[in-house]
């Protein structure tokens, strides 16, 4: 059935955009080859054209501690919906970076319709909540492990004498510069002292502790 055909049969057509970021490069070149092949497969949903960028470095990667690099690559998708209720199913299944329907420039809704709309819209919103909350809360558990983990390996490497961040960085296999924010943060709780450019333990603390 042509474009036209189907916008006289109450169908939207929509320019998306369709983005992933991630590595190593050949990763996010197939993870969008294959978004590109799943959203040609669902239902109620018609891919008119697909134009895929360059894959490209994100510079700032190296920022993000320990990562070493990151790539970003997009797609431009052009498709026709049946109804708005799979546009936004498509929404919510893919997370497009954008969305822009090109036509109808009007649509009109019969109150069941939009009824069924806000009702799936809230169920999937409420899916989407609940794993969030999962997420976090498996987030919130895994910094504290590194955390105390990185608290433990750092103690043990200090024992052995005063050493720099540079020094740390290469045991650890952990960024300098992200190091030095945690390794701040130990001075903040007053288990490691800074002199200089060393960090040494606070035997202070140690006996403090022990008393």
């Amino acid at each position: 059935m042509s474009e036209k055909e189907l916008l006289l049969k109450g169908w939207l057509k929509c320019n998306t955009v369709i983005e992933v970021m991630g590595k190593p490069k050949e990763h996010i070149e197939q993870a969008l080859q294959k978004y590109i092949e799943q959203i040609k497969q669902e239902k109620n949903l018609s891919v008119l054209d697909v134009d895929i960028a360059v894959t490209k470095k994100v510079e700032t990667a190296k920022q993000e501690g320990m990562i070493d690099e990151l790539w970003t690559n997009f797609a431009h998708i052009e498709l026709m919906v049946n109804e708005p209720l799979t546009l936004m199913s498509f929404c919510l299944t893919y997370m497009p970076a954008s969305v822009e329907i090109v036509e109808p420039v009007e649509l009109r809704m019969k109150r069941d319709e939009v009824t069924d709309f806000f009702n799936d819209l809230q169920s999937r919103l409420h899916q989407m909540d609940m794993a969030a909350k999962k997420v976090k809360t498996e987030v919130v558990f895994l910094r504290k492990s590194i955390n105390k983990l990185l608290t433990n390996y750092v103690t043990i490497l200090l024992k052995g004498g005063a050493l720099s961040a540079q020094q740390l960085s290469a045991a650890i296999g952990m960024q300098k510069n992200a190091l030095e924010d945690f390794l701040d943060t130990l001075v903040d709780q007053k288990k490691v002292i800074m002199e200089g450019d060393n960090y040494r333990i606070n035997d202070e603390n140690g006996r403090t502790s022990q008393d």
